[in-house]
């Protein structure tokens, strides 16, 4: 029996310092997440970031075709669409901004 109480005891202590520390841990998360919001303390990271590419103006320009592109009319869309394919981004972003300029004056 003494051996019994002393291996419930052992499994009753491990269990309250691990509920301890899983207490600890909540307040500090809970105290962080409150202090973020409100803008007194450093924002909690939200997981492993990949850093920005340098080279990722190729992403911008395509972001910016897509954008552009979406406010065309059909008609307009498919002559740009025919302008990116030979001519190039470039040129088809080119030509949008001048049919904008040109459909605004």
């Amino acid at each position: 029996m003494a051996k019994n109480t002393n291996v419930s005891d052992l499994v009753n202590e491990f269990v309250q310092k691990l509920t301890d520390a899983l207490q600890r841990q909540t307040e500090t998360r809970a105290r962080e997440a409150v202090l973020s919001a409100f803008g007194g303390g450093p924002a909690a990271p939200r997981g492993v970031q990949r850093p920005r590419k340098a080279g990722s103006s190729h992403l911008r320009l395509a972001g910016r075709y897509m954008g552009l592109i979406r406010r065309m009319k059909k008609g307009e869309q498919k002559q740009i669409k025919g302008v990116r394919a030979t001519q190039g981004v470039e040129a088809a972003i080119t030509l949008m901004n001048q049919m904008t300029s040109a459909r605004g004056a």
